[in-house]
């Protein structure tokens, strides 16, 4: 029998499944023992892997997690973790290129190696994909699969090790011809709305550039109520917005610009950029493979989301944690 599909949501429209759940160790006097639970998945605003640990409260202020991703390594101590049901969480954000690469993790109390293993996105995935999951689910993971093979393929990144390997997908996509473009309202003098870019990296992120013909300490750039700290890069500024969920690329963001006495608004969306680059005769057939991929797990979620939650995704947030 299927596991129903509003089982296995958490909000902001992901998957955080846990597949790997051990029994905790309860100590004599009926205190948890420091052991590892289990693993997560979340598609969402960004793309990551969580690790739950129990966490003996005696072991907290000498209990640290050492992560490696590619040639990246970072140490997070447990009194730095945020904690969720009771366990302590160690998330991993990868760049949408970054799904086959493994996780090494090892969480150290008092120089003493407690648990180590290694995991990948690709991995957890094809769990999904073999396990008693909805149809529905399944074919979210494999556009997400599909979207991560082609940013391997664009980016030159691991391409021997595609992430979709065994589960590809030949599909015609219908990326739209045209769409509206930027939208630009008010003005401030010294301020040119210069352009914006899409990043591909754990979160999809929109980048607007600026031409500052003053300092920059003169302006405020705001995204509703964050302030946004202008970023220079070759001989322009940049704030960026990131954080937008697969099935919102559709949605325009704004960022405001002021002088203390005028503003203006510049509004962009991801979709304007798919499309924009898509059917740019410039651009290379692997870009437009990787924004076609981009668009179509775009829609997917867009399925998935109204059929799950009728398109309330957000206001909900069931875990499933299953034994492996």
């Amino acid at each position: 029998m299927q596991k129903p599909i509003n089982r296995i949501l958490s909000a902001l429209m992901a998957l955080v499944m846990i597949l790997t759940m051990l029994p905790a160790t309860v100590l004599a006097d009926g205190e948890t023992a420091t052991s590892f639970e289990g693993w997560s998945l979340t598609l969402g605003e960004n793309i990551g892997v969580n690790f739950y640990f129990n966490i003996a409260e005696a072991d907290v202020a000498n209990a640290a997690a050492n992560i490696t991703v590619a040639s990246s390594s970072s140490t997070v101590s447990a009194s730095q973790a945020p904690q969720k049901d009771g366990k302590y969480v160690f998330s991993v954000d990868v760049a949408a290129a970054q799904m086959t690469d493994t996780i090494a993790l090892e969480l150290v109390v008092a120089g003493e190696t407690v648990h180590s293993g290694e995991y990948s996105v690709r991995e957890y995935a094809v769990k999904i994909l073999e396990g008693d999951y909805d149809e529905a689910v399944k074919q979210l993971v494999r556009k997400m699969l599909n979207y991560g093979a082609a940013a391997q393929t664009h980016f030159i990144y691991n391409a021997e090790n595609l992430a979709n390997k065994g589960y590809e997908i030949t599909e015609e996509v219908a990326v739209p011809e045209s769409i509206e473009g930027a939208q630009v309202t008010g003005a401030v003098h010294n301020v040119i709305c210069y352009g914006n870019s899409l990043l591909f990296k754990s979160q999809t992120a929109v980048r607007f550039y600026f031409e500052l013909k003053s300092d920059a300490k003169n302006f405020t750039f705001k995204a509703g109520d964050n302030t946004l700290t202008p970023v220079e890069k070759d001989g322009l500024y940049y704030v960026e917005i990131g954080g937008i969920n697969p099935q919102d690329l559709d949605k325009t963001v704004t960022v405001e610009v002021s002088d203390g006495t005028d503003s203006l608004t510049f509004s962009y969306s991801p979709m304007q950029y798919i499309v924009r680059k898509y059917n740019n005769s410039a651009s290379s057939d692997a870009l437009k493979a990787l924004l076609a991929c981009m668009y179509s797990y775009h829609k997917e979620a867009q399925y998935y989301d109204s059929i799950v939650w009728a398109g309330s995704l957000s206001a909900h947030g069931v875990n499933t944690w299953n034994a492996d």
